[in-house]
């Protein structure tokens, strides 16, 4: 009844074939989500760039609240004084990053920044920034008093 494969018999059973296609499906799937982890990961690294920086601007526009304003010659520094308070603190662009310095404090305002430069054009104070990603962004900051 039964037949028994001889060992020089050529070709797959159809189990055999089977068992082949299951482990390509189970190969395809395992590849297309590591893709779309990857995808999720790069997203989601934008996405917190961008949370990043917005709340940067957020911090900037709060330190620069009723402050007099002095930009540095290499544009990436900019002083603030304030009246009531009688000191003198800074913004920097030092190391891939927007720092605070306030007396012997420094706060770290946002990170991952290939480079940033400040300018000044009347009240408006300019930060021109490039991302780790190279993708470009700029803001305008009004400012009360400015300092020559």
């Amino acid at each position: 009844m039964y037949k028994g494969r001889l060992t020089s018999q050529a070709g797959v059973t159809f189990i055999e074939a089977l068992l082949q296609l299951l482990l390509f499906i189970v190969f395809c799937q395992l590849v297309g989500l590591i893709f779309l982890a990857v995808y999720d990961v790069s997203r989601m690294k934008e996405q917190r760039m961008e949370v990043d920086w917005e709340v940067a601007i957020a911090d900037i526009n709060y330190y620069l609240m009723d402050a007099r304003v002095q930009l540095s010659s290499d544009q990436k520094t900019v002083f603030l004084s304030y009246p009531k308070e009688q000191q003198i603190s800074r913004i920097s662009f030092v190391n891939h990053a927007l720092i605070y310095r306030k007396n012997a404090g420094v706060e770290t305002i946002v990170a991952g920044m290939q480079d940033a430069k400040f300018s000044l054009e009347g009240q408006d104070l300019k930060l021109e920034a490039v991302l780790e990603s190279s993708e470009k962004r700029q803001r305008v900051f009004i400012v009360e008093q400015v300092l020559e």
